[in-house]
């Protein structure tokens, strides 16, 4: 019986191998060509392309729109930005009784700093610092770049940079309220920037 079952497991271990070898064999020489494997993008993403068209304008702006939704109302966390402006102002306090009194959030002064916790117990300082520049560079292309698209009503045009200043404005002022005073970019940047004031 078991020399039965010895020869069964070699007959299986026999045809496993053997298929296993076909595969490999097969894979060896019937692979893909080295034309499969040169990249065919369907399009590229270069601002002086993307941002000279209406869709790309289009783009822009719905981006800022999510944006500006986002910055109030992003419940990813405990809080939401929205919250975070009203904990770090005289609006509300801080008035959570599991957590150590020692936090950032008990002791602003001392506790909130760029090295110890800026996004302490889930509020939304960073997120607002990030997604405010984030914006801003959506705006400013805009700006930049709504000139050159080429068959568009100059009222359209105007409506665009309408909208695009309305958010620059918004975020800076939004910026200076949370941060003080901030570096203003009002154009693209092309090269590092090192003279901010």
């Amino acid at each position: 019986m078991k020399a039965l079952f010895m020869q069964k497991n070699k007959k299986r271990m026999f045809s496993a191998f053997a298929l296993a070898s076909i595969v490999c064999v097969s894979m060896f020489f019937g692979g893909c060509s080295r034309d499969f494997l040169q990249p065919d993008p369907l399009s590229f993403f270069e601002p002086t392309t993307t941002f000279t068209t209406v869709r790309g304008l289009e783009s822009a702006l719905g981006t800022l729109d999510r944006n500006f939704r986002q910055s109030w109302a992003n419940g990813s966390s405990d809080y939401t930005p929205v919250g975070t402006d009203h904990l770090y102002s005289e609006l509300s306090y801080y008035s959570k009784t599991d957590v150590s009194a020692t936090g950032p959030n008990f002791d602003m002064a001392s506790g909130l700093t760029p090295t110890t916790g800026s996004d302490a117990d889930g509020a939304k300082i960073k997120y607002l610092w990030d997604e405010t520049f984030n914006s801003i560079k959506y705006a400013n292309s805009i700006t930049t770049y709504v000139d050159q698209v080429e068959g568009l009503d100059e009222s359209v045009k105007k409506t665009y940079k309408g909208m695009a200043y309305f958010y620059h404005s918004y975020l800076y002022m939004r910026l200076a309220f949370h941060f003080g005073d901030v570096p203003i970019v009002s154009k693209i940047l092309e090269v590092p920037k090192q003279n901010y004031r």
